[in-house]
């Protein structure tokens, strides 16, 4: 079936069709639907055209014409370097500027506990483009729609809480990738796919290739099925978040206890068999070297919230002791 724009005065680029027994809007939504867009069915007709349209665009364009921004992060976590991050807390676009001038890999911005809406979270990102820092997106929950509008605003991975099974790690990794990938919305109009400035060749070629999908375990089941959780295609790096674990095995933040210590070494030894990294929560630079040395290589340092109390503290605290 072919699809074009209509040069026709005041067809404003609708596709036409040589059928004449359906309508063309319905012959655009079945074009997205065989493209692998995801509710296209019930997509407006044009959007369902410019859906189908990006699709054949990008089998059909050269890639020389493209301005892609590449997932760096992704890049040095192959290349088997060890990556430095910070959890983000305030929504305040500095402290992004502020972290990638003090050389650090990522930023995480957080949609889960911080107080980050849609709109800060895309400022944020803004600003991690402008130091060349990578942003990813906690999300609140592991939902395709969340998933969905980070990616769109520009994030380079999406770090997904709570995956204790593997279903769960199927489903994020599923909703950040395209067909055949996955079942992400596709929308060409977007921040990620640089609102269609480009044709969209690259971003749907490299999008999947780019994207980091990041799966928390923080929870005594996802230790327990952690085997098969690692199986699941597109994960690449798990989590481990030391709070949630150690309220899970009954000892709500004692992060020194054995036993939390014992479940993450185990959780670092299964993965170590597999090509997925190893990420977790450090609260101090000592602690994050010795998760480091036990093999972990994706490595959030404190927040900017803590940051910025501890080195106001310090201020405070050496002129008061001069008084």
């Amino acid at each position: 079936m072919e699809i074009r724009a209509s040069t026709a005065s005041g067809s404003c680029g609708r596709p036409e069709s040589a059928s004449g027994s359906q309508g063309v809007w319905d012959i655009a939504r079945d074009g997205a639907e065989d493209a692998g867009v995801r509710g296209a069915a019930r997509l407006p007709a044009t959007a369902a055209y410019h859906a189908a349209q990006a699709w054949a665009v990008a089998e059909e364009q050269p890639e020389s014409t493209l301005m892609l921004r590449r997932n760096s992060l992704k890049q040095k976590l192959s290349e088997k370097k060890t990556v430095i991050g910070i959890f983000l807390e305030i929504p305040e676009p500095a402290h992004v500027e502020i972290a990638g001038l003090a050389n650090m890999d990522f930023v995480i911005i957080d949609w889960e506990h911080g107080s980050f809406s849609r709109e800060s979270a895309l400022h944020a990102v803004r600003a991690a483009d402008s130091t060349g820092i990578s942003p990813v997106i906690r999300v609140g929950e592991n939902a395709p729609l969340a998933i969905q509008q980070a990616l769109d605003i520009g994030a380079v991975g999406v770090q997904i809480p709570h995956v204790s099974e593997k279903e769960a790690a199927l489903s994020a990794c599923q909703a950040a990738r395209f067909y055949p990938r996955g079942k992400r919305g596709l929308n060409p109009f977007v921040r990620s796919a640089s609102y269609y400035a480009q044709n969209a060749a690259g971003y749907l070629k490299y999008a999947n290739e780019d994207v980091l999908v990041i799966g928390q375990i923080e929870g005594v089941d996802g230790v327990r099925n952690l085997s098969d959780i690692l199986t699941v295609e597109g994960l690449d790096v798990i989590f481990l978040g030391p709070y949630d674990l150690s309220q899970s095995l009954g000892i709500p933040g004692e992060l020194d206890h054995p036993r939390l210590i014992a479940a993450m070494k185990q959780v670092i030894e299964v993965a170590a068999r597999t090509d997925v990294v190893v990420g977790t929560f450090a609260d101090s630079p000592e602690r994050a070297l010795t998760w480091i040395k036990l093999g972990v290589r994706y490595v959030a340092v404190s927040t900017d919230s803590e940051v910025f109390l501890s080195a106001t503290r310090c201020l405070v605290d050496k002129i008061r002791k001069e008084l």
